[in-house]
């Protein structure tokens, strides 16, 4: 008998979390966990009631904080502005060393016409 009315109060505690009525859900529950001690689920219901909110428990608010990570983690150039590493340049590097390539002969390597 214990075992069904435990139930009946956890079905009903539901029903008053679904509703957010928390007083009368944590009561259903705790009294849940009095008829049926034995069993961690009634329990389980109530410390899930009773918990603090997790930040886990927002995946929007989870989402900022990853892109926040994410551009913070950016380079920035000298005036401060974020620098893409996977875009090519779009200027060219003064400082870069010209392309050589070894399909031409020696001689004509860097010399003009």
């Amino acid at each position: 008998m214990d075992e069904a009315f435990a139930v009946f109060l956890a079905s009903r505690g539901h029903c008053f979390e679904d509703n957010f009525n928390l007083p009368e859900a944590s009561v259903s529950y705790a009294l849940a966990v009095k008829h049926a001690s034995r069993h961690p689920m009634y329990r389980s219901h109530l410390t899930s009631l009773v918990r603090p909110p997790r930040i886990e428990d927002h995946p929007d608010i989870m989402a900022q904080q990853r892109r926040l990570a994410q551009k913070n983690q950016q380079p920035f150039d000298a005036f401060g502005h974020p620098v893409n590493l996977m875009a090519p340049n779009s200027q060219p590097d003064p400082f870069a060393f010209p392309e050589i390539s070894l399909s031409q002969p020696p001689s004509s390597i860097g010399v003009q016409p």
